[in-house]
């Protein structure tokens, strides 16, 4: 069986990261946008497993626990001219059935959730720039309005709870319908 979290997870460092990257993070100068997504999709696996392994150190103590990532509905499908954050975001999903079947005998469940175009600031910015339609934004989710962070929070907190005892390895969509469609 594989152990993945016996090991110190490394995080990027600043200092490790290309510098036309940085700029780019920065908002400074424009660089080749493979470069940007190798060190998004990088720095997303390291936090996740980071924070895995500490939480786990806990939970194998107490011989129970739940663990929810964050992935996003761009971890259960594709769409043009997303590719490193849809990536890094199946990673998340990779990253969270892998290790829930290594954990559940052990008492730990661990599931993720896959929020869709939800009312946050960062919907918000990509409105104001002109990235995204909100009117089209909401005619593509079958319930035709965007989620809000309270219920991507019920949906952690179900998870987290005794009713969800039984589900494990679960990349829960939290999207209006988006991906039942």
């Amino acid at each position: 069986m594989l152990k993945f979290f016996e090991q110190e997870a490394r995080f990027p460092r600043r200092e490790d990261v290309p510098k036309p990257a940085v700029d780019y993070l920065a908002g400074q100068v424009k660089v080749d946008p493979a470069l940007f997504a190798a060190y998004e999709f990088t720095s997303r696996q390291a936090s996740n497993w980071a924070s895995m392994k500490h939480e786990l150190r806990h939970m194998r103590t107490q011989g129970s626990g739940a663990i929810v990532h964050c992935s996003s509905l761009g971890g259960l499908v594709g769409i043009p001219g997303r590719a490193s954050y849809h990536a890094s975001k199946h990673g998340v999903i990779g990253l969270t059935t892998s290790a829930a079947l290594e954990y559940a005998p052990r008492g730990v469940r661990i599931n993720a959730v896959c929020p869709g175009t939800i009312d946050t600031p960062m919907v918000t910015d990509m409105i104001a720039k002109g990235e995204l339609d909100q009117a089209e934004a909401e005619a593509n989710q079958p319930i035709n309005r965007l989620g809000t962070a309270e219920e991507i929070a019920q949906a952690v907190l179900w998870l987290c709870s005794p009713g969800a005892s039984f589900v494990v390895g679960v990349a829960l969509p939290v999207d209006g319908g988006y991906v039942a469609r």
